[in-house]
């Protein structure tokens, strides 16, 4: 074991590396990346994006939503960053997507993993400590505070193996199912 560096957080195994997300995820992927604009995706308010869920049932054109709304796709982890939704642990995973693209909400961040796995991801961003430090990290007036982006780039994540990364992920997905 070693010491994580991390307040809060203690040890962890020696084999595991302690990476800001800047290192590991593309923040905000561009919109540049939709081709077609005269097709429908998926369309998604802020109360549709619930703790690990999305209620899939609103589309538009893209073109209607193109502009003024953030963009993400299919995999990619859709976080809250506006209170209170941040604090009640709006994250999903994109998934089940009208032509696999979604618009919504600029009230949110799109995180698309690239060098960890995005359930494990997903699973790390629930994390008690995550949830304290953005809040403490939240800029605004009232009833609309934000995560800043810089919070999320700068947050230091554990990236176990592959391996273990799956293994976590395999024991956490059986442990949520049993719950619900």
């Amino acid at each position: 074991m070693k010491d994580s560096g991390i307040e809060g957080l203690e040890m962890v195994p020696k084999h595991w590396n302690i990476v800001k997300l800047r290192y590991l995820i593309q923040f905000q992927p561009p919109k540049s990346e939709v081709k077609e604009k005269n097709i429908e995706c998926t369309f998604l308010p802020m109360e549709k994006l619930k703790n690990g869920k999305m209620v899939l049932d609103e589309n538009r054109i893209i073109d209607e939503v193109y502009t003024g709304y953030t963009y993400f796709k299919e995999n990619d982890i859709v976080l809250a960053k506006v209170t209170p939704c941040f604090e009640n642990g709006n994250i999903a995973i994109a998934k089940n997507f009208t032509n696999s693209i979604g618009f919504g909400t600029t009230e949110i961040y799109t995180l698309r993993a690239q060098k960890i796995s995005k359930e494990f991801l997903f699973y790390a961003l629930q994390d008690e400590r995550f949830k304290n430090e953005g809040i403490s990290s939240m800029y605004g007036t009232g009833g609309l505070k934000r995560v800043p982006g810089n919070f999320i780039l700068n947050y230091k994540v554990v990236v176990p193996s592959n391996t273990e990364q799956q293994q976590i992920v395999d024991f956490l997905n059986e442990k949520t199912e049993y719950i619900e």
